[in-house]
């Protein structure tokens, strides 16, 4: 089997991996080239995207993002809220401080509180979306921020419009994400940059044959070579963002060898859509002094000292579980 992004050949390493909803499977497929893992049949629905919408609250994983929604709702600073909760946001706060373009464009805004977030800051941003359920619950939230779009058609009325465009957590969702990744690349101004984010395949155990969110949902699951291979085939100069600083100040569990990795994944909804084991997101409550106990401990683990005893050899302290690269056009 040719790999589905660079064409190297790639090996089966998993057979009938159970996906997403109970009852479907799917072959993962690893590529040792570009160091990408993906899946087949490529079954891109919509429809199983509408069962978690529906059950956002209660859906594992994506209960976290509803949290957000509410949170960032009413905080006087949403985006320092959301880079103290994740690495992803994290990184975007970082790229915004070093952006001196205006025009904005988050794609596959979701619930809306990223471009909401960007927004309470005073850039000039518009969040789109295929969703039309994420998209009226975002508007109706948020205010008149938001399109519900397809890039394949949105592209061609922003022909160069756009300084930065963003992109969390969404390309491992795409059937083609070369070919969507060409319609971003035409809406940039000249001098613009597409910023990315997703899962990082490089940082996980090589025991785990997938550790992303399970297929339908996820697509692909992308290191560092991906990254640079998406770049090539653009024609873009890629800047990784390192993570020494959420490294330091946050407390990241499968850091270290000295816990355990996250384990197996189970199906999140069963054959009919309904939620396996729903739970609400209550986000990480912890009191003050278990606070300062988990930043102390950072802090003494990730030394120049320690760090490389501790952290596992796929996770220096520049990286994260998350991948977030700059695509720059070169010329």
């Amino acid at each position: 089997m040719q790999c589905r992004l660079c064409g190297a050949p790639s090996t089966l390493i998993a057979k009938d991996h159970h996906g997403y909803q109970e009852g479907n499977t799917f072959d993962i497929y690893e590529c040792k080239q570009c160091n990408t893992s993906f899946v087949l049949p490529v079954d891109f629905t919509t429809e199983i995207y509408q069962a978690i919408y529906k059950n956002a609250e209660f859906v594992p994983g994506y209960n976290r993002y509803y949290y957000y929604r509410k949170q960032a709702k009413a905080s006087k600073d949403a985006l320092k809220f959301l880079a103290d909760a994740e690495s992803m946001y994290w990184a975007v706060q970082e790229v915004l401080h070093n952006f001196k373009g205006k025009n904005i464009l988050e794609v596959g805004s979701g619930f809306g509180y990223l471009t909401y977030a960007i927004h309470q800051k005073g850039y000039d941003i518009r969040g789109v979306d295929i969703s039309a359920t994420a998209v009226a619950e975002a508007t109706n939230t948020f205010g008149a921020l938001y399109e519900c779009a397809d890039v394949f058609d949105f592209y061609k009325n922003h022909l160069e419009e756009y300084d930065l465009i963003i992109l969390t957590e969404v390309i491992e969702h795409l059937e083609h994400p070369v070919a969507f990744m060409e319609c971003l690349y035409k809406m940039l101004k000249k001098g613009g940059k597409i910023f990315v984010t997703t899962p990082n395949k490089s940082v996980s155990s090589l025991k785990d044959p997938w550790m992303s969110d399970l297929p339908p949902v996820h697509l692909w699951w992308f290191s560092e070579q991906s990254a640079a291979y998406i770049a090539k085939q653009l024609n873009c100069t890629v800047s990784l963002v390192d993570f020494t600083k959420f490294n330091r100040n946050n407390f990241i569990k499968p850091r270290y060898k000295i816990f355990n990795d996250y384990g197996h994944i189970p199906p999140r909804l069963d054959s009919a859509g309904a939620v396996i084991d729903p739970a609400p997101w209550n986000g990480d409550q912890i009191g003050p002094v278990k606070a300062l106990a988990q930043k102390i401990v950072t802090r003494i683990m990730t030394t120049r000292l320690l760090d490389p005893l501790l952290a596992r050899p796929a996770r220096p302290i520049e990286k994260s579980d998350t991948l977030a690269f700059l695509l720059e056009p070169i010329g």
